[in-house]
């Protein structure tokens, strides 16, 4: 939970994955378990989970909203396409199946009736997804449109506006990584290490220590692709 019951100075939140001497215990019980924690916390051997602020949680859920509606698009459209491939169908002529010029196409094509009523059910599905994506888009766009490290993250190449509000989300506050090095872990890597680290020129090859967020992976990873070519100008250590 993000709120206490008690006023405190601090809440520091354990990361249970990497709290082993809990987990490897014989005797467990809450008043042993909180000693344990005390102790490490004394001890500064803790291993603490950043909890974001309420901004970032609520661009994290649209930015997983997108995500979805992303995903479920690709099925319909795919699902067209077998359709057409199902019933021998050659190749539209159009550049876009499901533009205008695509739809009049699709129209033209002798299909079933059962196969006619899906596809026109699913065309239907897509016109909402569209409209929805468009939504999102405005909302996250809203969110994220005075932030400074949005216009840093737009110089480097391959980073749109979407990718961009993506990484954001999966960052948070810059400020809860101790290096440049650390952030980079964020993602895989070949992902982000080369895009943010114009400072190493070798490859990091270290297993990330922590665990990135599954929505920004598909945006950052095409990206990566996009700009292997050049790496950025600046160093990620002047995002604060």
């Amino acid at each position: 939970s993000s709120t206490c019951c008690a006023p405190t100075s601090r809440v520091a939140i354990a990361n249970p994955l990497l709290v082993r001497l809990i987990a490897e215990a014989r005797v467990k019980t809450d008043k042993i378990d909180a000693a344990v924690l005390a102790q490490l916390y004394a001890s500064h051997f803790l291993p603490e989970v950043w909890m974001p602020d309420e901004s970032t949680l609520a661009l994290r859920r649209q930015v997983s909203r997108r995500l979805q509606l992303v995903r479920q698009r690709t099925r319909l459209k795919n699902e067209v396409r077998a359709v057409l491939a199902a019933h021998l169908i050659e190749r539209c002529p159009a550049t876009d199946l499901l533009g205008r010029k695509g739809r009049v196409w699709l129209n033209a094509q002798p299909l079933p009736m059962d196969e006619r009523l899906g596809l026109e059910q699913r065309l239907r599905e897509l016109d909402r997804l569209e409209e929805d994506l468009h939504e999102v888009d405005k909302a996250l766009a809203q969110a994220s449109i005075g932030d400074e490290r949005l216009r840093r993250l737009l110089t480097i190449t391959g980073v749109n506006t979407t990718v961009a509000i993506g990484l954001l989300s999966a960052i948070g506050a810059v400020e809860r990584f101790p290096s440049p090095e650390k952030l980079v872990e964020l993602r895989r890597e070949h992902a982000l290490s080369q895009l943010l680290s114009a400072a190493r020129p070798a490859p990091i090859r270290r297993e990330p220590t922590r665990h990135p967020r599954s929505e920004s992976a598909p945006a950052v990873d095409r990206s990566a692709h996009r700009g292997t070519v050049s790496a950025p100008s600046r160093s990620c250590s002047s995002w604060s």
